[in-house]
């Protein structure tokens, strides 16, 4: 399907990049894109134009064929293996200090980008309400957590999980003395995407 070879082009690119040990950063300065853009997709959530994308692949020195001859295999892959060591660190719009987000996986199911962080936050730590273009699912690892969202506090344990739409003004707060963790899937919405129904 057209989103799943999006998606492997995304995952082929982040691949060489991090063979290579280029930042997001220093891979889109090289190509003359912006940050995000290169974020975006690596993620599968937009394809780049053709000759983009060969500007890119020249940066990794190796040939169109060698690129997609990578994307075709992983085709019939239908059982990913994510070590840890290839857990990588990610920027989000809204990290500061004290939050710590090691990216598991992104991949496109369906038409629907998903992506798996494990985010560490650390002792005493809050910051402002953010909002996400997203659903978020939470599963809490280790430690307590209070979510804010407008009036309402809801505090989380170890073992604990909470899902929300994360369009709703929300902000997490780590009153305790340890850090917190937790795994953390966001899914994210298109322009278009009907809200999904909590029954």
């Amino acid at each position: 399907m057209e989103s799943d070879f999006i998606s492997r082009i995304g995952s082929q690119i982040r691949a060489y990049r991090q063979s290579m040990n280029l930042s997001l950063q220093e891979l889109a300065d090289a190509a003359n894109v912006s940050k995000s853009l290169l974020s975006k997709l690596e993620n599968g959530r937009m394809i780049c134009s053709l000759p983009m994308l060969i500007s890119i692949i020249k940066i990794f020195n190796i040939s169109l064929t060698q690129f997609f001859s990578g994307v075709d295999s992983a085709q019939n892959n239908r059982i990913m293996i994510i070590k840890e060591s290839d857990y990588t660190r990610t920027e989000k719009e809204t990290n500061q200090t004290g939050f710590t987000y090691l990216s598991v996986l992104n991949k496109l199911v369906g038409n629907l980008p998903v992506e798996i962080v494990i985010l560490t936050i650390k002792s005493g730590i809050k910051r402002k309400p953010v909002q996400t273009d997203a659903y978020e699912y939470k599963y809490i690892l280790q430690g307590q957590i209070n979510y804010h969202f407008d009036n309402k506090i809801v505090v989380l344990e170890q073992g604990d999980s909470l899902f929300f739409d994360g369009r709703i003004p929300h902000y997490p707060y780590n009153a305790g003395k340890e850090d917190v963790k937790m795994l953390v899937v966001y899914f994210y919405l298109s322009s278009d995407s009907d809200a999904i129904s909590f029954v």
